[in-house]
């Protein structure tokens, strides 16, 4: 199974966008419950929309929920605005 996170900008792109993002684990463990990424995603000038796709690997275990987030930084011609939900 894959989470996607869809970002947006406010406007369509006039130059290409980028940030780095990491998974950070909460209650959900790395490489048990997901399995971690890093990297970088750009919106090309002209685009509006990235998304990035998170594997979940699932159990058959009953477990309360469990979450992670993705942490963004260096933002490359765009402002980063978020709101924080945990999955």
């Amino acid at each position: 199974m894959e989470f996607e996170f869809v970002f947006y900008l406010d406007k369509k792109a006039t130059s290409d966008v980028s940030f780095q993002y990491t998974t950070q684990s909460g209650t959900a463990e790395p490489n048990k419950d997901f399995e971690p990424i890093t990297g970088i995603l750009t919106i090309p000038a002209g685009g509006q929309t990235g998304s990035i796709k998170v594997t979940v690997t699932g159990d058959s275990t009953r477990k309360t929920d469990q979450g992670f987030s993705i942490k963004l930084s260096d933002p490359k011609n765009c402002t980063l605005r978020t709101k924080s939900e945990a999955l």
